[in-house]
């Protein structure tokens, strides 16, 4: 059973049989798949998709769709990491976003993160963003490039998932985070006083 501190990275290095290796990381420990000990990203492995439910689904959709469209060249590059716990930050979740002794100098292990929420955009609808506003301002572990996106704030047919967070909306928020798309769906995160600020007005 998981506990708060717990969070779940899912990464994109595993063999023919195993499609990708499951970390649980909590604040104290770590257990995996690979029978290995958890560790870092690699200098190829640029960017974390932090998100939870169902989110976790779609986000593995989306970074394989962004091998196929050679966006990434592996799903080595990116991990997913299941947060469930939403209430605050998991020990397990700061862990993970925590540079190693031989990265003193950034303030994250990875380049880009992406905050992908299965609610609405909207005033009062992300549920991140107190999440981003600790891991932003008070332990200083996100890198310069993040962004959040959302499901579309609009409503939805009845008995239809048309506008429910989907993995092509997550790569679109994926490729305009690392500055390869200009459209929209996401929201970046900013050091000059633009559009997603890190204090939560997303």
């Amino acid at each position: 059973m998981m506990d708060f501190d717990e969070v779940i990275c899912y990464s994109g290095r595993g063999g023919d049989n195993e499609p990708f290796i499951r970390d649980e990381i909590g604040g104290q420990y770590t257990t995996t798949s690979s029978n290995q000990a958890l560790k870092k990203p690699t200098p190829t492995c640029k960017i974390a998709i932090v998100t939870y439910g169902n989110g976790v689904v779609e986000s593995m959709q989306a970074r394989r769709g962004l091998v196929d469209r050679q966006v990434i060249t592996t799903e080595e590059e990116l991990d997913l990491i299941d947060c469930p716990y939403l209430s605050d930050v998991p020990k397990g979740l700061e862990r993970l976003l925590a540079p190693s002794i031989d990265d003193s100098g950034r303030a994250c292990c990875y380049d880009h993160v992406l905050f992908s929420d299965i609610c609405k955009e909207g005033p009062a609808s992300n549920i991140f963003s107190s999440t981003i506003t600790t891991l932003r301002q008070k332990k200083q572990l996100l890198p310069e490039s993040w962004a959040f996106v959302g499901a579309p704030r609009t409503c939805n047919p009845l008995g239809s998932t048309v506008t429910f967070l989907n993995s092509d909306r997550i790569e679109c928020a994926v490729k305009e985070m690392v500055g390869l798309d200009h459209g929209h769906g996401s929201r970046r995160g900013r050091l000059d006083g633009n559009a997603g600020h890190g204090d939560g007005r997303i």
